[in-house]
């Protein structure tokens, strides 16, 4: 019998890998494939499902990433004191990656049309920031009743979510990625940061 692997025996996995692998293939093997720390098996595949069918998606189009799914985090926040390889624990929150063109379009035209309309939008300057990079940040979408996706769509949705505790404890919390290439690019920013580290 298999014996189920510690948090450190994970980390040390990983690092063992990060100079025989280039930063996709590691982002491939870790990150986007493979067992969900947090959750089990069957628990993954609910969550994947309540999100898809939310958003009237498919559930390989939601993954969890960060944390939730290593067991610890690659990135690092000096600012917050928070370093690379923090275990995950229970003040963590599950991050939750949905890849959707469609979805993503559908509210970027929303977007659009919001502005057309010449409403206020205090983060709009930040949010393209990232849009550029191909991820929608729900904390920065405009925060009002003449845009609903916001706090009906999203907030509320995510929040029952995490209420609701079927996936143990903690914060869910979600973002949007417009593809593949996208989310994959944003993930390899941190698995290079392991890389020279390492170095």
């Amino acid at each position: 019998m298999l014996l189920e692997m510690t948090i450190d025996d994970k980390i040390d996995e990983f690092k063992k890998h990060l100079p025989l692998l280039d930063e996709t293939a590691l982002v491939r093997k870790f990150i986007t494939s493979g067992d969900c720390y947090v959750v089990n098996q069957d628990k993954y595949l609910d969550l994947k499902t309540m999100v898809a069918d939310h958003f009237d998606i498919h559930p390989n189009e939601v993954l969890i990433v960060g944390s939730g799914k290593l067991g610890f985090s690659i990135s690092e926040n000096l600012a917050k004191s928070k370093p690379r390889y923090r275990h995950f624990s229970e003040s963590s929150d599950i991050d939750v990656a949905i890849i959707s063109q469609g979805l993503f379009d559908r509210i970027w035209k929303d977007l659009y049309n919001y502005i057309e309309d010449k409403n206020y939008w205090q983060k709009q300057h930040e949010f393209t920031t990232y849009h550029f990079t191909g991820w929608m940040r729900p904390d920065m979408l405009p925060n009002s009743p003449r845009f609903d996706f916001t706090q009906t769509i999203w907030w509320d949705f995510f929040n029952n979510l995490t209420s609701s505790q079927q996936f143990g404890d903690y914060k869910i919390r979600g973002g949007l990625y417009r593809n593949w290439h996208f989310l994959e690019r944003y993930q390899v920013k941190c698995v290079r940061q392991c890389k020279i580290e390492l170095k």
